[in-house]
């Protein structure tokens, strides 16, 4: 890879943060807006990518629907018809970037061991789901690209070229997601409610009925469509899920050096003896006697 390679002139390259609620980036260059991106139906002649860091956002691209939640990314190929649909009262932040087919390939023959991954990238719409260490890496790269956007005139620095290209790398590395079509309200959509469980499990106020009332349905057919699903009742994931977060972090205690009860804490149980109940039964050993055999 060499500096010749990337003369990121506008042409080529367009990058933008939105903040519909103004929650972020409190010094933003002259690059970065608050203003909504177009709402109607349109194109790109450019390659787009959307890094969203709001609540809930719906995408129509052709004859599909994606919804996207905050550590999401979508990725749209050139002259793909799309439409963001807003809700109100809900931030819409995210970063936006657009890359010509010819900066793109420039990318793809910087690197041949990515070829594939990266053509692979924008042959039709998809999601990217990031985990937390993918979404950080990636926000990190892009955040040292912001303030190189507010200093650039005609010609964009190689820098740049170096971030979005290591957030790209990350992103094909990263695991992706089924694509999820359909309206975050429609319980036919399971997979809504489960990524929403998995994001949110470690808040000792989420139960059913929360769950219920985000989904707008019955207690009786969310726990009959749960188990339809998943094989198990809705409690008995959520305490499958807060006892192995919580034996991950006990085997990192020399790392973190927590008690039992900030363990119980951090993992989303009430109280201790919840936590104790919970474990033994996911683990048949106390959270003690589990510690105690990680020592040996």
């Amino acid at each position: 890879m060499t500096t010749a390679q990337f003369n990121l002139t506008p042409s080529l390259f367009h990058f933008a943060y939105y903040d519909t609620l103004k929650q972020s980036l409190n010094d933003k260059p002259h690059s970065i807006t608050t203003d909504l991106p177009d709402a109607s139906w349109h194109t790109h002649d450019e390659i787009e990518c959307i890094l969203y860091l709001g609540n809930l956002c719906h995408y129509k691209i052709d004859n599909q629907t994606f919804t996207l939640y905050k550590g999401d990314v979508l990725v749209i190929p050139a002259h793909t018809p799309h439409q963001a649909i807003y809700e109100e009262k809900i931030n819409h932040a995210r970063y936006v970037i657009r890359l010509s087919s010819e900066l793109y390939q420039q990318f793809v023959l910087s690197n041949p061991t990515y070829t594939q991954g990266l053509n692979d990238l924008i042959t039709k719409a998809k999601i990217y789901r990031l985990n937390t260490g993918d979404l950080d890496y990636i926000l990190q790269e892009f955040q040292c690209i912001v303030p190189l956007v507010s200093k650039a005139n005609d010609i964009y620095p190689f820098a740049i070229a170096y971030h979005l290209f290591q957030a790209m790398i990350r992103l094909v590395q990263s695991s992706q997601s089924n694509r999820l079509p359909g309206n975050y309200h429609e319980d036919h959509h399971f997979s809504h409610i489960i990524y929403y469980i998995d994001h949110h499990f470690r808040d000792p106020n989420l139960q059913l009925q929360r769950i219920t009332e985000e989904f707008g349905l019955s207690p009786y057919y969310f726990s009959k469509l749960f188990r339809r699903e998943m094989n198990l009742n809705f409690h008995d994931y959520l305490i499958q899920k807060r006892a192995n977060y919580a034996a991950n972090l006990m085997r990192s205690f020399p790392q973190h050096s927590l008690s039992l009860q900030e363990v119980a804490s951090q993992s989303g149980f009430g109280d201790y003896s919840t936590f104790y109940r919970s474990f033994k039964k996911t683990f048949t050993q106390s959270p003690k006697d589990f510690m105690r055999s990680l020592a040996k």
